[in-house]
């Protein structure tokens, strides 16, 4: 297999010549921002290095850093708005100012790289959640120090800071196992987000090894039709169909939002939690507390601050190894479990 992936090779695959796709990656004009779109795609599908030795890049220190983030991630302050928290924190102490940039996830990522990139007034950018990989190699083609967070890319060529997220659902899937219910579900769409599908990932591994140990002894199934910011029509229908069937069903949310719009439902159908219903939600936001959930604890200061040193580091020798830290979640006991044994 080739070793070394040249421009040739990114020209061959997009039936394009040599000298376009040198002009688009070197950011000359010419070019038009869909086909140099095109071009960064393919390349780093390739693995082709977007910042080469021979690559112009501003010496000169900005003591600014870039953090670009979903747009709908920007309203999502209980969440969110805390891990901004703990970058701006962490960023001070070291004497660097934050500038912040939101990317519409619904629109075309053509012309959505940010200026401070393009000019160059930042030593270094924080990638937070799904931002397209167009945007990511964007930053990269400048020479920006990347670090991801919370990100669907698992590029090797990048630092990246991510939550437990399947360790802590599958502790609270066995939460429900070992106190004896025998019918849970998992509530939230894995396609919303890598999170997701990883918390789905660890609730299954958790029942798989359950009912390898204890023969058929529970039941799951997965409510879909939510998200971290939607809810289907049909959604509210096949919750209360879940929890009418017996006594006792257990449900283990994606995240704390989708746990107390099961709550909230649950309750106008007359429904008790946790007398009808236990429910375990995820991340430990403020309203979670105020509802007295049962839930996973995210670190969301320490997401920001983990980032911020990661980029740090990588400003100060910039061919260090690459890493991947993930951050450990608990979970914190409030009082929408029922403990129904004692085993």
């Amino acid at each position: 297999m080739k070793d070394t992936i040249t421009m040739q090779d990114i020209a061959n695959k997009l039936n394009v010549s040599k000298a376009l796709v040198s002009k688009a990656l070197s950011n000359k004009p010419g070019v038009s921002a869909k086909t140099k779109e095109k071009i960064r795609v393919v390349a780093m599908e390739l693995g082709y290095s977007l910042t080469p030795a021979k690559q112009t890049v501003s010496l000169s220190q900005t003591d600014n850093v870039a953090v670009l983030l979903p747009r709908k991630f920007h309203e999502d302050l209980e969440y969110w708005g805390i891990v901004l928290q703990g970058i701006e924190i962490e960023l001070q102490r070291y004497g660097y100012s934050m500038i912040v940039s939101t990317i519409d996830l619904e629109e075309s990522s053509v012309g959505q790289l940010p200026t401070c990139i393009e000019n160059r007034k930042v030593d270094g950018a924080l990638i937070l959640g799904n931002i397209p990989s167009s945007v990511v190699s964007g930053v990269q083609m400048y020479g920006t120090p990347i670090i991801l967070v919370d990100s669907l890319n698992m590029s090797s060529q990048f630092d990246h800071v991510l939550t437990q997220n399947f360790g802590g659902t599958y502790e609270a899937t066995k939460l429900m196992l070992n106190n004896g219910f025998k019918r849970l579900a998992f509530v939230g769409d894995q396609s919303f987000s890598w999170s997701f599908s990883e918390r789905l990932r660890g609730y299954q591994a958790a029942i798989t090894e359950w009912n390898n140990l204890h023969p058929n002894t529970v039941s799951s199934q997965i409510l879909t039709g939510i998200g971290g910011d939607y809810v289907s029509e049909g959604f509210e229908e096949e919750l209360i169909k879940y929890l009418s069937k017996d006594s006792n069903p257990g449900l283990v949310a994606a995240n704390d939002p989708i746990a107390l719009n099961c709550l909230k439902t649950a309750e106008e159908h007359d429904y008790k939690c946790p007398e009808d219903f236990s429910l375990i939600g995820f991340d430990n936001i403020a309203k979670a507390k105020w509802n007295e959930l049962t839930t996973v604890d995210v670190d969301k200061n320490g997401i920001g601050k983990t980032a911020v040193e990661l980029l740090l580091k990588r400003l100060q020798e910039e061919n260090r190894r690459t890493v991947q830290v993930m951050l450990s979640t608990s979970i914190v006991h409030r009082n929408t479990v029922n403990y129904l044994s004692d085993h």
